[in-house]
């Protein structure tokens, strides 16, 4: 096994974000009064920030080891959750960087021409229904092809 590689066992789910974080980066935090929680790193620093009544603090995410391709390939879906909560994530193959999974930031823009105006004689003309409905290019690409030969 991979050094690397983390079993079922060695993961734990934070009680805050509920996020898969491996154990070594987890935080039993509380009392014996109110109880344990279990939470990641992210968590406990926001928490302690929130108790020291720091109102702007920012949870810097430093980077780590970027994943290997075949961790990639094996677990999918969490580094797709990673990327999507904590922002870009670079995925190597034998510790050359070959791709990245960056997070959706914002919706797709409208194309330009979903809005665009039609004047007043294309709209005439438009519709009189005297325009044709143009020549359809598989047709052409297929005489084309057959001409080929």
């Amino acid at each position: 096994m991979d050094p690397t590689e983390f079993t079922r066992d060695q993961e734990v789910h934070c009680d805050s974000c509920s996020q898969i974080t491996p154990s070594y980066d987890i935080v039993n935090y509380g009392s014996m009064e109110q109880g344990y929680r279990q939470l990641c790193s992210r968590c406990f620093n926001a928490e302690v920030a929130k108790l020291g009544g720091l109102e702007e603090f920012e949870n810097l995410k430093f980077e780590s080891r970027p994943p290997p391709i075949r961790k990639l390939h094996a677990r999918t879906g969490r580094w797709v959750r990673e990327a999507a909560q904590h922002g870009q994530i670079l995925v190597t193959d034998n510790g050359r960087t070959i791709a990245k999974l960056v997070p959706e930031s914002l919706p797709a823009e409208v194309p330009y021409f979903a809005h665009r105006k039609r004047s007043r004689a294309f709209a005439k003309l438009d519709d009189s229904g005297k325009m044709g409905k143009g020549t359809d290019s598989t047709t052409a690409i297929s005489e084309d092809r057959d001409d080929a030969l």
